[in-house]
């Protein structure tokens, strides 16, 4: 009777015991952007934007134990253990395992403890990518937890040492709570997700799941308070009982038989949860942001269109966040389902009477028969929720290949929820990751932060093993807890469509599959460019026309202009003179060229005009010259009609019959005496007159000035004009005498077109040599630059 009385509390919390405890989440795997339906768990957004196209998973099993109270420290790992490698030395003569006491170590901190023990198979499920942003997914899994939540150190040391231990006996144990769960609960869950925002740069995808939840068992025993002592049993002293002095719980569970499946068979009602023990309702929600700012370098072009490589990761860091687990499963069955408010004073627990229960149903017969629950009133139903959570994920693509994963969960339910739980913990996870190979190593502190882990995963093909907490399996540490998951899932990666010739045509829709080409061809080449295939284009290395199977139009002297558009077919020439050459390249076409091998003006019908006085050089005499036509090409500088060449008087006006040399008349020119009026009017005329700048231009505002003067010089016949032309002393003295004689010979010439005579001038220009004042400065120089006029008789 000895172990039944040491492990009273085991078996008063054994009768509730069914499987694993909080959800894990296979940090190895669950973060990877290749998790496929393992990642939706975690994020339902995860599954938008995929780098698979389809992601089957044939079946994934997570198994784990963990707490807070005692540490695994014996001299082999659990390991060893399982597989019964245990060395010798740690064996009895038998060779059973020889288990020291010492090699559980107790945390006693006086914190209120925590444990856990179960696994999770997640069994046939797909994930479908329906769009380039938007995909779904149908999973189905099976979840069992038992949890032990908020234990005091006197009941976790209880279930430790057990009742008989003589230092308990007579102590009172006030305030005693804790809360223990346990569910086992299937279900099929449907996720939509996709892309909600897409700007290059910046990413957003969003994600749904809804859970049909088919509820196989549940319990839970939540005490919100207790008091209790350990004494002798009064008929027989080498026993102890436990005398509970007040008692206040909830406490519900399903009896076994209603998942017996001889008794209840599981069939296609269940999912409408008219069958099963259980049934609801469960949500997740996430969101996933991506940062990418080299989106440049995923895009390219095929089959004519801009595309994004869809088999790439295109982040520099990802952030996601998720609230996963909301809802809960109502069990209701009036024939195995109960559920109790309990108040209890001045009871006694005898643990002899549990040594015959060979079944957790007749463990809680048994209890509650000294609890005196037989009578008491209870419902025919409960309800026992999921464990929601807060999820944020914090990815960093550190180079190429290689992440770093910052993870956050935390539990959303009360420590004395009736619930399944989620203890909050915090993960980083460095990886390498590809497509068939992955490595993953989760650093973690689990169980509400109070306990530390390492983990590792490894996937190769499409094969995945790992832990998120290791040293449990291999005796790293002093651990807590162990954990294993593995699983088996098809993948099928997005990838670019295949271009055999590197074309940017698909092979699918490539007719020259071994030749680059080009889309508008369907992948065959022009090399020419013409809008002839190859194939169909007589000249494949000439551009042509359609019409003439790609080859060019006719050109007899092939200069590049149809002949149908040349105007010298038999001349190779140039497009600019239509087809006619121009020898010279003065831009006049050789046959309307005067001058064909010399390049000359087009004014001049192809010929050089080298004087720029108007006159071709070949009907100049002064070529070299500027003059006038009238002279043939030849200067006068005295502007008296005799060319200087022929002038003996260069300088002075005189008359052609005297050889350019001006006739002596007896009689003198001498000054007038003119009236106010005509004063006035020369005045004006000389006040007003202006040149465009270095030439002998007049202003078109000096006109009127002049037309007055021109209107004085008519009405007196005895009137003549002296003109008289000056600059300043800037440049070169021979230029400037020229140009003051142009002007006042510019003056003569307007005044004539008016209608005065043109014996009634005299002009002369005598350059910089009669300056009014100093030319030192700009006003000076604007004074001396001028044309002067006086009547003369």
């Amino acid at each position: 009777m000895r172990s039944a009385s040491k492990n009273v509390f085991a078996i008063l919390l054994g009768f509730l015991l069914s499987g694993h405890a909080e959800a894990q989440q296979l940090l190895g795997i669950a973060n990877s952007n290749y998790a496929g339906t393992n990642g939706l768990y975690l994020n339902p957004a995860s599954i938008a934007d995929s780098r698979q196209g389809f992601y089957f998973n044939l079946f994934t099993v997570d198994v784990h134990a963990t707490n807070t109270y005692v540490a695994y420290d014996a001299p082999f790992s659990p390991w060893q253990l399982l597989r019964d490698e245990v060395p010798a030395q740690y064996r009895n003569a038998d060779g059973s395992v020889r288990f020291r006491e010492e090699y559980v170590r107790e945390n006693l901190n006086g914190n209120p403890k925590l444990a856990s023990v179960g696994g999770e198979v997640r069994g046939p499920s797909f994930a479908l990518k329906l769009t380039p942003k938007s995909s779904l997914a149908l999973t189905t899994r099976l979840r069992s937890a038992f949890q032990a939540n908020n234990v005091s150190e006197n009941v976790a040391g209880l279930l430790k040492t057990g009742i008989d231990d003589p230092s308990l006996l007579n102590t009172l144990n006030a305030d005693n709570r804790f809360a223990v769960n346990t569910n086992a609960f299937a279900e099929v869950g449907f996720t939509y997700a996709r892309v909600v925002l897409d700007r290059e740069t910046h990413f957003l995808k969003a994600g749904a799941t809804v859970k049909r939840l088919v509820g196989v068992y549940s319990g839970h025993l939540i005490n919100r308070g207790a008091s209790y002592r350990i004494e002798r049993d009064p008929t027989d002293p080498s026993q102890s009982l436990v005398r509970i002095d007040n008692f206040s719980a909830q406490y519900g569970y399903v009896e076994q038989d209603a998942y017996d499946t001889d008794r209840n068979p599981v069939g296609l009602d269940w999912l409408t949860g008219n069958g099963a023990p259980g049934a609801g309702w469960g949500f997740d929600l996430g969101f996933t942001y991506e940062y990418r700012p080299e989106m440049d370098k995923y895009h390219y072009t095929m089959d004519g269109e801009d595309r994004v490589d869809a088999g790439k990761n295109k982040y520099k860091y990802r952030v996601g966040v998720a609230l996963t687990d909301m809802g809960g499963i109502r069990y209701r069955n009036p024939t195995y389902v109960r559920s109790y408010d309990v108040t209890r004073n001045d009871r006694t627990i005898d643990p002899n009477e549990f040594a015959e229960a060979d079944d957790a149903d007749e463990v809680r017969a048994v209890l509650e028969r000294q609890l005196g629950l037989q009578n008491l009133p209870y419902e025919t139903s409960f309800r026992s929720g999921l464990p929601t959570a807060f999820n944020v994920n914090f990815d960093y693509r550190l180079t190429g290949k290689l992440y770093a994963n910052l993870t956050w969960i935390g539990g959303l339910r009360g420590k004395e929820a009736v619930a399944m739980r989620q203890n909050a913990g915090l993960a980083l996870t460095p990886r390498l990751e590809m497509k068939w190979l992955e490595l993953a190593f989760p650093l973690s502190l689990m169980n509400n932060y109070r306990t530390f882990a390492l983990g590792a995963a490894v996937k190769l093909g499409p094969v995945f093993v790992g832990s998120d907490n290791l040293g449990g399996l291999f005796n790293l540490g002093t651990p807590y807890g162990a954990n294993v998951y593995a699983g088996v899932a098809i993948p099928f990666y997005q990838r670019k469509p295949k271009d055999k010739d590197k074309d940017g045509v698909s092979n699918r829709k490539d007719n020259c599959r071994t030749t680059p080409g080009r889309w508008e061809f369907k992948g065959c080449p022009d090399t020419d460019n013409d809008q002839v295939t190859d194939a169909e284009d007589a000249c494949p290395n000439e551009p042509g026309l359609p019409e003439l199977k790609g080859c060019p139009e006719p050109d007899a002297d092939a200069d590049g202009v149809p002949d149908k558009n040349d105007e010298c077919p038999n001349e190779a020439g140039s497009a600019d003179m239509k087809g006619c050459p121009d020898r010279d390249a003065d831009g006049v076409r050789d046959k309307e060229d005067q001058c064909p091998n010399e390049k000359g003006l087009v004014s001049q019908q192809g010929c050089p005009d080298g004087d720029g006085d108007g006159l071709a050089d070949r009907a100049d005499d002064c070529p070299t010259q500027a003059g006038s036509a009238l002279l043939k090409g030849c200067p006068d500088r005295d502007s008296d009609g005799v060319a200087d060449q022929q002038d003996r008087c260069p300088d002075v006006a005189g008359s052609v019959s005297n050889g350019g040399c001006p006739v002596v008349v007896p009689t003198r020119t001498s000054a007038l005496v003119l009236t106010a009026k005509e004063i006035k009017v020369l005045k004006e005329a000389f006040d007003n007159l202006e040149f465009q700048v270095g030439k002998a231009v007049i202003s078109a505002k000096s006109l009127p000035s002049l037309d007055e003067l021109a209107g004085v010089l008519t009405q007196q016949p005895a009137y003549r004009l002296r003109i008289d032309g000056h600059t300043d002393n800037v440049g070169n003295a021979a230029a400037n005498r020229q140009l003051s004689r142009a002007r006042a010979n510019a003056v003569r010439d307007y005044l004539v077109k008016q209608g005065v005579a043109t014996g009634k001038f005299v002009t002369e220009g005598f350059g910089s040599t009669k300056p009014v004042t100093s030319n030192k400065t700009a006003a000076g120089r604007q004074k001396n630059r001028r044309v002067e006029m006086k009547i003369i008789k």
